[in-house]
């Protein structure tokens, strides 16, 4: 999918949609259109895919997957100034699966909407809980709190936080997918 994508190729993109069918595969494939049509700024077909992935994840029990693809919903309305129905879906996320993957990416997403409040509980909490995750308090940590900078309008402090992620960053997003938006 993800090379068609790139390509443009929408014949190819919905080919390899339907050989993701099946219940193992195919919330990961509404996940990759989701996010390819939310970087196409085709918002309402980007959340259809994602509630559909959302849907089938919910049937199959996969909670932290379900909660990732309500996280990247979030992510995409947050980017596109949508902060109030952001900030709503990254806590239906969490009430989804409180696991620490989804309270990292939480943490970004309530940034993202605007929610430094929650965004800082969360920060601070994985810090505690997880003192020793390298990535986390390296990388993730610090991408969430430069996205409070920047949304408190501390443009060059947020570029602070990042130092510690240099040594990690080799241009992926998290999930090593190609349509996530840039940080910074």
């Amino acid at each position: 999918y993800t090379m068609a994508f790139s390509r443009g190729d929408e014949a190819g993109m919905r080919h390899a949609m339907d050989l993701g069918k099946g219940p193992s595969i195919e919330p990961i494939m509404f996940l990759l259109e989701g996010m390819g049509r939310c970087a196409l700024g085709k918002i309402q077909s980007a959340r259809q895919s994602l509630a559909q992935g959302v849907n089938l994840a919910q049937k199959a029990g996969l909670k932290e997957l379900d909660a990732g693809m309500r996280l990247l919903d979030s992510t995409c309305l947050a980017e596109v100034g949508n902060p109030a129905l952001a900030r709503q879906v990254a806590l239906q996320a969490l009430a989804s699966s409180n696991d620490r993957d989804t309270r990292v990416a939480a943490a970004d997403a309530l940034a993202r909407a605007g929610d430094t409040s929650g965004s800082q509980k969360l920060i601070e909490g994985l810090a505690r809980d997880f003192p020793t995750d390298t990535l986390q308090d390296t990388v993730w940590l610090p991408v969430a709190r430069a996205t409070i900078q920047i949304r408190d309008g501390q443009h060059g402090a947020a570029v602070d936080p990042l130092e510690t992620s240099a040594p990690y960053d080799f241009g992926a997003a998290r999930s090593g997918a190609v349509h996530r938006p840039i940080q910074v």
